[in-house]
């Protein structure tokens, strides 16, 4: 049974907007009738009575509980609209798309695209529409989760969401009863199922898009970018707020409670008044660090930097250098949003992750580590480094080989080279507040004011080069990765720190290099839920131009090489070090380390092995018959099947979900790359069906090769007495057949005759997975070593 709860309608807001519009007039004419006809009284010898106290009052504040609502649902409307005519401007078929999801549980197409979870979303895999990014998708997702409830999230196009109707719908909710209608009412779960416009969720990644599709320049390009981020992202919180209210408090009446409360001056006030002063009290700091510390990927850059500068305060920076701090990251963002790495960017290397590298650092220093102790000079020097270590404002221009202009991300050495040129180290160290903020401004005619923050003066640097900047440029070159690897960079740094005089203070800052090291490896693991850190990883992998195949099992190596160094334990088990990045760590670390195809498969063998005889692996799964009959078959032993064709894991994964014993489970992956990482002599039989195409289309060189690799892998997964069983539909004396045995021989495999296992192929299914007019071969490898 399904119920619709309600529709998040611009409509509503605007007769809520023409509601409250009336209550302002009629505050007014109020106030004109009892308000300053009354107020002479309060002057005179006239008694004064409660009633009227009361009139004034009301006469009062329903004339600024108009205006003020008015105003909040006015900027509702306008944020949501400006939304959708800036993602049409940069793509303007986005609302239109028809798009539909198949249902592996109905075995149905449904219209809009949902996230069903058969398997994992974030996986490079997991298909989804060229325009839908997952990020957002996830952040919505996420924010809509209840306590005890089931949340469906589903993108659908205008005008099925009806946005076009007279209502103007831009997000819709329903609701549906998972238990039977004869249980208790008050012990129902019920699936919400929330559905959002496509450009709510839109990938503004910069690889779709071109500056001569819109026909402006790079620059402008770039901030359109960063409009259309910080757009979404304010669209995106209203209406996730709104249909979260809607799922906790689905009551009818709920409704006209929810719009009031949005409206209350007192509530309007107070974010205003506690937004923009009471927040930044001292006594408040903490808890402002709090609340950043539990949200850190998701504040916005304002609030980010405001955070940052408390931190700076809290670590006792002084006041005129606070200042000077805001200046650089004013200037900063201005560049970044440049290159549409601002608000709201899904680049791996945008401002925000800069902010938060400096963030976190300043939590992992501690007061005292090795016998060094670390004064508010120290910290300041390590949130600069923080701020400076990734700009670098030509890494969008760098050119392929082809001619084509491309992200290349940041590059250290671009980065030293251009902050040397710019002086801007030199600049703040050497400079008051008020020269440093002349240094990053752009002179016009003198007619018209300068613009800040927007550029800087190298001629206006008199000093030389200080040592301050040969210790920041030296961190710098520390967070090269992997640093190990990059000579150049181990020199420089080495060379850099050579200048410092003092040995105990080359040992501070080498120190202090390795924890910004560390904050820039770590942080997005800190900061962020699983879900929302494996979406930076693929960004990350984006913008580096590698296979995000690799993501899972890269990470997972990508740990092991800081994560067991004895600094970073110290680090973040430091009882000062903020308990939430460290529950982070701990649980991101687990998802990446256990999300590893091959640790899952390894964790399953371990298992399988107490209560099955045998444990076979499936590879090349096609239809996935062989493995549902086979395992049904033999419910004695345990099967792992791993493909890499998304469809078929989502119909193989609903069809073995049936099986009594549950003896076969499914993976994504591809087998060349997960064999080497199972478990050495773990697997009795190993299925790899093979089906070629016609012999004049085969790349045979590439074919071959990937023989090599699973021949290479299959021999260490193995057990002594296993067996690989190669189907494949080409007749034993074909080229490539022989071709196949050449190799297994290279690896230490013979074709062996065992009657028995022959019996895992009736030839009334095998077919199945072929052409009926397919000649099929079944050859059996056994390791030479083997007893006959």
């Amino acid at each position: 049974m399904r119920s619709h709860l309600h529709s998040l309608s611009l409509y509503y807001y605007d007769l809520t907007r023409i509601f409250f519009l009336i209550i302002f007039f009629s505050g007014i004419l109020s106030t004109g009738w009892f308000g300053i006809p009354l107020a002479p009284h309060y002057f005179t010898d006239h008694e004064i009575t409660g009633l009227h106290i009361l009139f004034t009052m009301l006469s009062f504040l329903s004339t600024i509980w108009g205006i003020m609502a008015y105003r909040e649902f006015t900027k509702y409307v306008d944020n949501i609209l400006l939304a959708r005519d800036l993602c049409k401007k940069l793509d303007p078929t986005i609302g239109d798309y028809n798009y539909s999801t198949f249902n592996p549980v109905t075995k149905k197409y449904v219209k809009g695209f949902v996230h069903f979870g058969p398997t994992d979303f974030w996986d490079r895999e997991t298909l989804v529409p060229d325009w839908l990014d997952k990020g957002k998708y996830w952040h919505i997702f996420l924010g809509l989760q209840t306590s005890g409830e089931e949340i469906i999230l589903k993108v659908d196009n205008d005008s099925d969401l009806l946005f076009f109707s007279e209502k103007k719908v831009v997000a819709n909710t329903s609701r549906k009863y998972l238990k039977g209608e004869d249980e208790d009412f008050f012990k129902k779960k019920n699936q919400y199922i929330i559905t959002i416009p496509q450009w709510l969720v839109m990938t503004t990644d910069v690889t779709h898009f071109t500056e001569n599709e819109l026909n402006i320049n790079t620059t402008d390009f770039g901030i359109l970018i960063n409009s259309i981020n910080k757009q979404i992202s304010l669209a995106t919180n209203i209406i996730t707020e709104h249909e979260k209210k809607r799922i906790k408090y689905p009551w009818i009446l709920s409704a006209i409670t929810i719009y009031l409360f949005q409206s209350l001056p007192i509530k309007i006030v107070y974010k205003e008044i506690y937004g923009k002063t009471l927040k930044y009290m001292p006594s408040h700091a903490k808890h402002i660090i709090g609340e950043t510390n539990l949200n850190l990927s998701y504040v916005n850059l304002d609030e980010l930097s405001e955070s940052l500068l408390i931190l700076a305060r809290m670590k006792n920076i002084k006041p005129n250098n606070i200042e000077k701090i805001r200046y650089l990251i004013l200037f900063l963002k201005n560049m970044y949003e440049k290159q549409g790495l601002g608000e709201g960017s899904n680049r791996y290397h945008n401002f925000h992750h800069s902010l938060e590298v400096s963030y976190v650092s300043l939590q992992l220093l501690p007061k005292e580590l090795h016998g060094h102790y670390f004064i508010w000079e120290d910290y300041e020097l390590l949130l600069i480094a923080g701020l400076l270590h990734d700009y670098d404002p030509y890494q969008q221009n760098y050119r392929t080989s082809i001619g084509l202009f491309r992200f290349d991300g940041p590059k250290v050495e671009r980065t030293v080279s251009i902050l040397s040129d710019m002086r801007i180290i030199d600049a703040y160290y050497s400079m008051d507040e008020i020269e440093f903020k002349h240094y990053l401004q752009q002179n016009q005619n003198q007619l018209l004011p300068p613009i800040d923050y927007v550029t800087t003066h190298a001629e206006y640097v008199k000093s030389g080069k200080l040592i301050q900047t040969i210790i920041v440029e030296a961190m710098i070159w520390r967070t090269d990765y992997p640093f190990k690897q990059k000579l150049t960079s181990m020199k420089k740094y080495v060379y850099l720190l050579g200048l410092i005089n003092d040995a105990s203070k080359r040992e501070k800052y080498d120190l202090m290099s390795q924890i910004l090291w560390l904050a820039d490896l770590s942080v997005t693991y800190m900061g962020s839920d699983p879900i929302s850190t494996w979406e930076r990883v693929t960004n990350l992998y984006n913008e580096l131009f590698l296979p995000k195949f690799e993501a899972i099992s890269k990470t997972d190596k990508f740990f092991s090489e800081f994560m067991d160094i004895d600094i970073f334990k110290e680090l973040i088990n430091n009882r000062n070090f903020p308990d939430i990045f460290r529950q982070r760590w701990n649980l991101v670390y687990q998802f990446y380390h256990e999300g590893n195809s091959s640790n899952q498969i390894n964790r399953i063998i371990m298992n399988a092995k107490k209560s099955y005889s045998k444990i076979n692996l499936e590879i090349g799964l096609k239809t996935g018959d062989l493995l549902f009959r086979v395992s049904s078959e033999h419910p004695e032993e345990y099967f792992i099947g791993i493909d890499t064709d998304q469809e078929s894991i989502i119909s193989i994964k609903s069809r073995i979900s049936v099986l009594k014993p549950q003896n076969a489970t499914i993976f994504w992956g591809d087998a060349i790359k997960l064999l080497p990482n199972i478990y050495n002599n773990s697997i009795d039989n190993i299925f790899f069906i093979l089906s070629t195409p016609n012999k004049n289309r085969i790349d045979f060189d590439l074919e071959i090769n990937k023989f090599h690799l699973i021949f290479h892998g299959v021999s260490t997964v193995l057990k002594p007495t296993g067996i690989l069983k190669l189907i494949i539909n080409l007749p034993q004396s074909d080229e490539f057949v022989i071709k196949i045995g050449s190799i297994a021989d290279q690896y230490g495999f013979q074709i062996s005759h065992l009657e028995g296992h022959y019996a895992y192929f009736p030839k009334s299914y095998i077919r199945k997975e072929f052409f009926t007019d397919n000649t099929i071969s079944v050859l059996l490898f056994k390791l030479k070593t083997q007893v006959v």
